[in-house]
């Protein structure tokens, strides 16, 4: 339906911010920070000083399909 939000890795969108990848992994922006800093979730420095992290769609991709589901734990 038109104006809802998905929340989902939108086709041909290059960059997220780790606010929007947060949203789309549904976790907090923290554990988006603690994935790039452990080299789990690829990210790229854009700007000046410092810069800010940016996200590629294609890395956020990849990062969802190489997870794999938990299995049920047996009793």
């Amino acid at each position: 339906m038109k104006g809802d939000k998905e929340e989902m890795v939108e086709p041909y969108k290059p960059l997220y911010t780790a606010k929007q990848a947060a949203q789309i992994l549904l976790v907090n922006v923290g554990t988006v920070y603690d994935l790039m800093n452990t080299g789990q979730l690829p990210y790229l420095i854009l700007g000046k000083g410092n810069g800010s992290r940016k996200v590629r769609g294609s890395d956020l991709e990849r990062f969802i399909e190489k997870m794999k589901p938990e299995e049920p734990k047996e009793n």
